[in-house]
């Protein structure tokens, strides 16, 4: 799925209507990202941004500004690994932490430091970064292979390159500049969407509506985002939502569900309820 990463100074009509296009196109989420802002400015863009992303049911990943994501209620930060490291007092109050990596060596101490995703690039070549030189596909590769827990690509894609890094195994990768500039913000998000794999969670045995919903709040919509997942720290991460301890029966649940997204042809005794009950 597309990772929305927004720079309205290169929008070229209404910031605030694009956002809405964008999450009409259902992306898996919005990260705010708007450098130029003071925290001011930023908290309210991104109390703006808040509200229209609530309308349709997408979560927004506010970036760099943590005092702005207490003020709003946003359990979701991207924040660089340099204030990653400095501000690890704050991360209780967040469900969903992102930082971005351009080195594998990086990864171990993001993961160590609580990061719930990484962002890897830049992987193709972009105007953004012209004057550097792009990682490549191996990088992602590399950096997905030291990683446990999800890993999205970013730079440089683009409906060119964007079938590379699926072949490469992304399912969710991060665009940036063309959801800022094109004509049909919807029509190029479908574009996107066809291409990668999805399966939907109900497929996995022991999933209903109910424990689906439980996932998608977690940031996992399809069973291919779950390759990466840490069972454990689903259920830690739903216990907080849930303000309270969940039954153990949902931790099952989760492990279970990593079991089927990860193993080719699942044995099935082990997607067997009872399996899980005498094995966790």
């Amino acid at each position: 799925m597309v990772i929305c990463v927004t720079n309205r100074t290169l929008c070229k009509d209404n910031f605030l209507k694009r956002v809405e296009s964008i999450c009409q196109a259902g992306p898996k989420f919005i990260i705010l990202r708007e450098k130029d802002l003071d925290r001011k400015e930023y908290t309210q863009l991104a109390a703006q941004c808040l509200a229209i992303c609530k309308t349709y049911g997408i979560q927004l990943v506010l970036h760099t500004h943590i005092q702005s994501a207490l003020d709003l209620g946003v359990t979701a930060i991207h924040l660089p690994l340099s204030i990653l490291k400095q501000e690890s007092k704050y991360l209780n109050a967040f469900t969903m932490i992102g930082t971005s990596v351009h080195a594998v060596e990086e990864v171990a101490l993001a993961q160590n430091l609580g990061a719930t995703y990484l962002i890897a690039g830049h992987i193709f070549q972009t105007d953004c970064k012209a004057d550097l030189k792009p990682r490549g596909i191996s990088f992602y590769q590399k950096v997905q292979n030291a990683s446990h827990i999800p890993v999205y690509p970013i730079g440089g894609i683009h409906k060119d390159t964007a079938q590379e890094i699926i072949n490469a195994g992304a399912t969710d990768f991060c665009i940036m500049s063309e959801l800022m500039t094109c004509d049909h913000v919807e029509e190029n998000i479908n574009i996107y969407q066809q291409l990668t794999p999805k399966t939907d969670l109900c497929a996995i045995p022991g999933v209903g509506p109910n424990m689906k919903q439980h996932m998608i709040r977690l940031g996992y919509h399809w069973v291919e985002d779950l390759k990466q997942a840490n069972p454990d720290e689903m259920y830690q991460q739903d216990c907080i939502l849930h303000g309270g301890q969940l039954d153990r029966c949902v931790l099952y649940v989760y492990r279970l569900a990593v079991y089927f997204a990860t193993t080719p042809n699942p044995e099935p005794q082990k997607l067997k309820w009872w399996y899980w009950k005498k094995h966790c």
